[in-house]
């Protein structure tokens, strides 16, 4: 009432009267001061003396159909501090983008360049590794002392006696090779070699050609430092957003949107908030379409159009000072061999025209502050993971040192696929500072040679497939990286951002 009160005083203050209806009728109304604000001042030449509820009803109109003229804005943010904002995105993307690049045709001959190109990419890391002294495989077949080769695994097995035999073969040949049973050491080496890597072997060539296994080297990482930068800035890094699908968790990435713009969380969790300064997505934005049989059943969203007008609309929400790196997976409309080229724009409306979007391929090496950072979605882990034993869905630390070890993130060929290009995009070449990856749905993190690496989860429930086969999927749980500090952190997003803050890995 005291409202109506207030709304009939300004009504009169502009020189008119109020009709007792009028009063009804402003009785009715939620906001009746919103409503008389812009009722003009009588002219002295007017005739009408009374406001009638009909000059009310015409005052609403106007008040709507200015509020509609009106450009629309989003508040994007509560937070009073964000550190993030006082720096300049730095962002460079090192790799080749094969987008629109790609010389492939699948033919015979692209494979024998592939793999050459990854051969002698390879050969280069491991002879800077210091396995300089090794000899071709057709001069290693003359020779009766110690030496190394270096060459690529086309087969490895067991035999009945407990030894581990090998083909490798370079450029000039192929070599039988045999780890005795009495190497234990070395036998537990093969336990994590995969066909296709390429590794330095060193021993010597016993009676039939065949090659006596001392010692394996592996290509991996130089022992390095953990690099940081001097800005205070965080990245948060997640994948396998499964947007379309039944079982996406719709209300925790809404509540991550939510805490990114100061909405959500307690101080602490806010003041990591102000400092992200990017947003990696390594893949699987959308859970898409004809993926696998009868997917249909499990979409509440079966228009792929519509699974990417959704995530844009999400993107819209993130504040415009932290800038969104988004790659593909194989869930996504793109290729799904590895190499993956950047999601297709027409697929996601204006994507591009976001000015905090910049779109990848995967994998994708990009220079951040002076931090490489390497994306790739993790396609490979699925061939990778029953091959080696130190790693499992369980412990995802396990591959992605694996392929780190390796040098490469795709060794296995023949399991998912790979697009033969003339250039091995696929081995890493320069060594990460750090490493983000996803495809598995499971949460593991790992400090390697001076590389943080992180396979970030998901934002799918555990689907029917998943509870048949025994995985244990870890969605709603967002690692951040702090660069300046080199930590890693995660928030639950799946139990809820309380009190306890976040949880830092070690």
């Amino acid at each position: 009432m005291e409202k109506v009160r207030e709304a009939v005083k300004k009504i009169r203050e502009k020189g008119y009267l109020v009709s007792p209806k009028t009063i009804d009728m402003l009785k009715e109304e939620e906001n009746p001061l919103e409503i008389v604000k812009n009722i003009e001042e009588k002219e002295e030449s007017s005739s009408k003396a009374i406001i009638e509820p009909e000059d009310i009803e015409e005052q609403i109109k106007k008040n709507k159909e200015e509020t509609d003229e009106k450009p629309k804005t989003k508040i994007k943010g509560k937070l009073k501090q964000i550190p993030s904002k006082e720096h300049e995105k730095e962002i460079e993307i090192i790799n080749k983008d094969i987008s629109k690049e790609s010389r492939s045709k699948g033919e015979v001959e692209d494979f024998v360049e592939n793999f050459k190109s990854r051969y002698n990419k390879i050969y280069k890391i491991l002879r800077s590794r210091g396995e300089n002294s090794a000899v071709k495989i057709e001069n290693a077949k003359k020779k009766n002392e110690k030496i190394k080769v270096i060459g690529l695994i086309t087969e490895m097995k067991s035999t009945k006696n407990g030894h581990v035999f090998m083909k490798v073969e370079d450029p000039t040949g192929l070599m039988k090779a045999l780890v005795p049973k009495n190497k234990k050491s070395i036998i537990e080496k093969t336990d994590e070699l995969v066909n296709d890597e390429v590794i330095a072997l060193e021993g010597h060539m016993g009676n039939n050609n065949l090659f006596i296994i001392n010692n394996i080297h592996c290509p991996d990482l130089p022992v390095r430092e953990l690099k940081t930068t001097e800005e205070d800035i965080a990245i948060a890094t997640t994948s396998d957003i499964h947007i379309g699908s039944n079982y996406f968790l719709k209300e925790n990435f809404e509540n991550f949107l939510k805490w990114l713009k100061g909405e959500k969380g307690n101080k602490r969790q806010r003041e990591l908030a102000g400092k992200i300064k990017y947003l990696t997505i390594a893949g699987d934005i959308v859970d898409g379409v004809g993926i696998y049989p009868e997917q249909e059943k499990e979409l509440e969203l079966t228009d792929i159009y519509l699974q990417y007008k959704q995530f844009k609309e999400y993107m819209e929400e993130i504040p415009d000072h932290i800038e969104i790196i988004i790659g593909p997976g194989n869930h996504d409309a793109v290729n799904k061999a590895d190499p993956q080229p950047k999601i297709p724009p027409e697929l996601i409306e204006n994507i591009e025209e976001l000015p905090n979007v910049t779109m990848i391929g995967s994998p994708a090496l990009l220079k951040i502050h002076g931090l490489r950072l390497l994306v790739y979605h993790g396609t490979s882990f699925d061939d990778i993971i029953p091959q080696i034993k130190s790693a499992s869905y369980e412990n995802v630390k396990g591959v992605l040192r694996k392929t780190l070890k390796s040098r490469h993130l795709h060794p296995i060929y023949g399991e998912k696929p790979i697009t033969p290009e003339r250039e091995d995009h696929l081995v890493i070449e320069k060594a990460p500072d750090i490493y983000h990856s996803g495809h598995v749905h499971k949460n593991g993190y790992d400090k390697y040679r001076g590389t943080i690496c992180v396979n970030s989860g998901t934002w799918q429930e555990k689907t029917p497939f998943q509870r048949r086969i025994g995985h244990k999927p870890t969605p709603g749980r967002l690692p951040i990286i702090e660069t300046k500090k080199g930590k890693i952190n995660v928030l639950r997003f799946d139990q809820g951002l309380n009190e306890e803050g976040v949880k830092e890995k070690k």
